[in-house]
């Protein structure tokens, strides 16, 4: 039994040794690979790059309020609304775009708005003729026939807004594939035939709407059957001398102007039913809360990336600023995007852009943002140099720098420079 104890022991022993060794093996690589992996770090080769110009933007998120010499039409009479013109069309004088009528005529009107779709998915089936499968032309077509099914959609609800919005989406598809083939050249008899049906149910309801039902345009402009709950009354010189005070009751009220009116096939007296607007520049209005804007940049322009413009061509009309600034904006970009619109939400106001040498942030050293002074490393004659910089501008990865007046070290455009100043040092060879 004492011998069978004593081999037992022994091979615990063993056993007991084999893993403390183990142990200090993998201890003993660790320690090996972390001090090589120290050393080789700190041999990072030093990268170079040439000086290139480039550009900074300082930009601004701020909400806009949308205003354009545009006219309110208010309904004269109680019944069913017809829109005849397509959301945003430009219309000239005494163009017919809507009828109010009794309702007695809900059964015409359904005939007419099933007359219209009819004719739509006619000439669309007409213009397919010469589309081949997986081709933009047919992804276009796709996108139609998803707009005129939309349009079905609507033109069966109780909303002239989805009404207003399925033609706009159908005019955007048809602009993109250009192949609803114009009625007149089209000698299809089942379409001719639909058309004739079209006329004469037009002319009937024309004769059915009382005088006060026929909406027409008293001079040029673009219609939209988007209307607002509210609408700021400022007149043309109040935003030409527009004060901080203004600006702030505007701005106040933004969520309001925001709201659109939901505009039901039947409307009453009174309600507002349409907008008229009379010309392509509208004004923006800002607040710029706790900042001074004091120069303005020639390329002055705002970013709208939700729907993905830019707007440029931009004048100011008036700026007011103490500690905040007042702006009021002109400009007629994107017009037809934002004519349903009157607040725009989260745009990017460019107030200026810093153009000259650009450099990756990471190749300055000693930067002080207080006095906006840095170094880097310069090549010159083979040797690098310590060069003082000014920063212009930066946006957290790259700075607009400028050196100091008469320095014969000052950055220029295709001079070599270190991009990594923590693996050299002034006064070494070029490897």
């Amino acid at each position: 039994m004492a011998a069978k104890k004593r081999k037992s022991d022994i091979r615990g022993s063993i056993s007991r040794f084999i893993i403390v060794a183990l142990v200090l093996v993998f201890v003993l690589a660790l320690a090996i690979w972390a001090i090589i992996s120290l050393f080789t770090k700190s041999k990072e080769k030093t990268r170079y790059a040439f000086f290139n110009t480039g550009s900074i933007d300082e930009t601004l998120t701020t909400d806009f309020l949308l205003l354009r010499d545009e006219q309110l039409i208010l309904a004269e009479n109680s019944g069913i609304f017809l829109p005849l013109a397509h959301e945003g069309e430009r219309l000239g004088k005494g163009e017919t775009y809507a009828l109010i009528l009794p309702e007695s005529a809900a059964g015409l009107v359904d005939s007419y708005q099933k007359i219209k779709t009819e004719i739509l998915e006619r000439s669309l089936i007409l213009s397919q003729a010469d589309v081949n499968p997986n081709s933009r032309l047919s992804l276009s077509q796709e996108l139609i026939q998803q707009a005129v099914s939309d349009l079905r959609t609507a033109v069966f609800s109780d909303d002239i807004t989805g009404l207003a919005l399925a033609r706009k989406k159908l005019d955007t598809a048809l602009r993109e594939r250009s192949v609803l083939l114009k009625p007149e050249s089209i000698t299809d008899a089942d379409l001719n035939n639909l058309l004739s049906q079209e006329a004469a149910l037009y002319q009937q309801l024309l004769e059915t709407a009382p005088a006060e039902g026929i909406l027409s345009t008293a001079n040029p402009c673009w219609v939209s059957f988007t209307t607002f709950a509210a609408t700021p009354l400022i007149s043309e010189e109040d935003l030409s001398g527009l004060t901080l005070q203004q600006a702030q009751d505007l701005v106040q009220n933004i969520d309001l102007y925001e709201k659109t009116n939901k505009q039901s096939a039947h409307v009453q007296q009174g309600q507002p039913i349409a907008r008229c607007v009379n010309s392509m520049d509208y004004k923006l209005v800002a607040l710029l809360p706790d900042y001074t804007l004091k120069t303005e940049s020639e390329d002055f322009a705002i970013s709208l990336d939700e729907h993905q413009l830019l707007l440029d061509g931009i004048s100011i009309v008036q700026k007011a600023a103490a500690t905040d600034t007042a702006l009021v904006l002109q400009t007629r970009t994107a017009f037809g995007d934002l004519l349903d619109l009157q607040v725009i939400r989260q745009a990017d106001l460019l107030v200026q852009r810093y153009s000259g040498i650009k450099v990756p942030l990471q190749s300055l050293y000693d930067y002080s943002e207080t006095d906006h002074i840095a170094r880097l490393l310069k090549i010159s004659d083979g040797i690098t140099k310590e060069v003082i910089v000014f920063v212009q501008a930066e946006d957290g990865t790259h700075a607009i720098i400028e050196g100091r007046t008469g320095d014969s070290q000052a950055p220029a455009e295709n001079d070599l420079y270190i991009l990594n100043p923590w693996t050299g040092a002034p006064g070494r060879l070029l490897e």
